[in-house]
């Protein structure tokens, strides 16, 4: 219950500030559908470690590339094919256009996030 009172907290605070606030929390669109919201490693960031290896974002397992091997071009296009992968199973969901298909670093095999509701009960390893 808590989570849910934060969220609607969010969502008063994004109405009053709809340009200066961002959720970086995608799988709150499934609850509040007014907090539409993508994971930004899918769209603009991405996360450069100290040895050069390009992840979606920094909490994320998978490994795109070294920069050290390919340019940001081609980095960024095996991100984006990456991500269209990862979310294969998500981009059939009826809820897919409110969570984007969640957070890439909580992706389970399947390509669901762990903590998607709407995946309740299903094995997701």
């Amino acid at each position: 219950e808590e989570f849910f009172s934060l969220i609607t907290k969010l969502e008063e605070l994004i109405e009053i500030y709809p340009k200066k606030i961002f959720l970086d929390f995608p799988i709150a669109g499934l609850k509040k559908e007014s907090l539409i919201n993508i994971c930004p490693a899918m769209v603009i960031g991405a996360h450069i470690d100290v040895d050069g290896f390009l992840k979606p974002c920094k909490f994320s397992s998978s490994i795109i590339g070294n920069i050290k091997e390919l340019s940001i071009q081609e980095l960024w296009n095996r991100k984006r094919e990456l991500v269209a992968s990862l979310n294969s199973f998500c981009s059939k969901c009826n809820f897919y256009f409110n969570c984007g298909g969640g957070c890439l670093a909580n992706k389970t095999k399947r390509g669901v996030d762990y903590y998607c509701p709407k995946n309740e009960g299903d094995d997701q390893s």
